[in-house]
């Protein structure tokens, strides 16, 4: 057991001693490639890509952005991007092992047991308790119902049981409300309702016409054309893609990691400055007309580029 925790110790040190930045050095002399291809070819500033070969993680962005950057790194250079991002969260993100309390070993106590089963126990009889009392109730108010039924703000006799029918009725909570609801029909006209009255009764009448254009409404949202005279830019999702998009004020309208199936109008001042992680698997629309981004697509699938409604094709 001793040997095996050595050499989990020595793995852990192992791992902590690994230059990131190193290993990517390495493998971008191995391809033959310079920092500024690199910084090409994944769209970013040269200084991001001398931070992450120098192990710089201080003066980078959060750890979501600095895990995006080492995979795209490690793609361009042809080295596993799991295990290096795997070995980035290994180096900062390793968790302290936390050691029992002598307070939860009290937890334990016989004497706090007994204390916590007999709390439990009354507070299970109060349910019990309460469970029988209410349906008691419940029973005796169906049963005054069912005895005496209101009929246009007069008391209506219960009609008696036939001869064939025996005297006295034993029935579950369930079927009593349905005899109650049979009974309460005899106060409702067997005549429909008119229009005028079904609007006076508060319920909305809905053709199978108006159902079949909502149900084309919901599958076929209504591209937006402007909003206070500022052009919309839709964007479509047909694969998960990293997005960053801005207006022509720096406004960053959108970010992140989209999934696909998302549909997002945005309004802003153009031109827009767009960048996709996934450019093949986007759609473009401005004021509701196609915008062909194809030209701009690397071989990395990425694209970065500037829109608006003077632009389109």
């Amino acid at each position: 057991m001793q040997e095996v925790n050595n050499n989990n110790e020595t793995q852990e040190s192992f791992k902590k001693s690994v230059s990131i930045g190193a290993l990517l050095v390495n493998a971008r002399n191995a391809a033959a490639l310079s920092q500024a291809d690199i910084a090409e070819q994944i769209n970013l500033p040269k200084r991001i890509i001398q931070a992450l070969e120098t192990d710089d993680f201080n003066n980078l962005p959060e750890s979501t952005y600095i895990r995006g950057y080492l995979r795209n790194y490690a793609r361009v250079v042809g080295i596993n991007d799991e295990g290096l991002v795997k070995l980035y969260a290994d180096q900062h993100y390793s968790e302290p092992v936390v050691e029992p309390s002598r307070r939860s070993k009290q937890s334990y106590d016989p004497a706090i047991l007994w204390s916590t089963a007999a709390v439990l126990s009354i507070l299970v009889g109060l349910v019990i308790t309460w469970w029988f009392d209410s349906n008691q109730v419940a029973e005796q108010d169906i049963e005054l119902v069912m005895n005496e039924v209101v009929v246009d703000g007069k008391n209506t006799a219960m009609p008696q049981a036939s001869n064939d029918e025996t005297s006295v009725i034993n029935v579950s909570n369930e079927s009593t409300i349905q005899v109650t609801q049979e009974l309460l029909k005899i106060s409702s006209s067997d005549e429909p309702l008119d229009e005028n009255e079904q609007s006076a009764s508060g319920e909305e009448v809905v053709t199978a016409d108006q159902q079949q254009a909502m149900e084309d409404a919901s599958r076929n949202p209504t591209l937006v054309t402007s909003v206070d005279g500022a052009q919309v830019l839709t964007v479509t999702y047909i694969e998960k893609s990293w997005t960053e998009i801005r207006d022509a004020d720096s406004n960053t309208l959108m970010q992140g990691l989209i999934e696909p199936g998302v549909v997002r109008n945005l309004s802003g001042k153009p031109p827009f400055e767009i960048f996709l992680g996934n450019a093949p698997g986007v759609v473009i629309e401005v004021n509701g007309l196609y915008f062909d981004h194809s030209q701009y697509n690397r071989s990395n699938h990425t694209a970065r580029f500037q829109v608006s409604s003077g632009s389109l094709n």
